[in-house]
């Protein structure tokens, strides 16, 4: 996304902006939380994890077929993150069903 935009970040860059971003998304009020923030059930569940999955949406899911979004960074960010290893686990499973599909289908073209 950033390439298409002509936008240019370092890898330190990327990993700050994350965080701010990760930290903006946790501390907003939401509807769905009636009006908690995820950081305020956290606390309220007595710090228990509040994330059990994270299914990667659309956009993100197709720039990973495409190529656009490089697969293997995405793997490395995952394994690097502090999510829980649960969650970790699962998204590393959604990449590699992406990368099997991937696969599958530029068999199918040669064919």
């Amino acid at each position: 996304m950033l390439d298409r935009m002509k936008l240019k970040m370092t890898e330190s860059l990327l990993d700050d902006f994350i965080k701010l971003f990760t930290d903006l998304n946790n501390n907003t009020r939401l509807t769905q939380n009636r009006g908690f923030t995820p950081n305020e059930l956290s606390i309220n569940r007595g710090g228990q994890d509040v994330i059990n999955s994270i299914s990667f949406g659309p956009n993100i899911t197709a720039a990973l077929k495409s190529g656009e979004v490089n697969i293997e960074g995405y793997r490395k960010g995952i394994l690097m993150s502090e999510l829980p290893k649960k969650v970790k686990m699962n998204m590393l499973r959604q990449l590699a069903q992406i990368e099997d599909r991937n696969i599958t289908q530029k068999k199918g073209r040669q064919e």
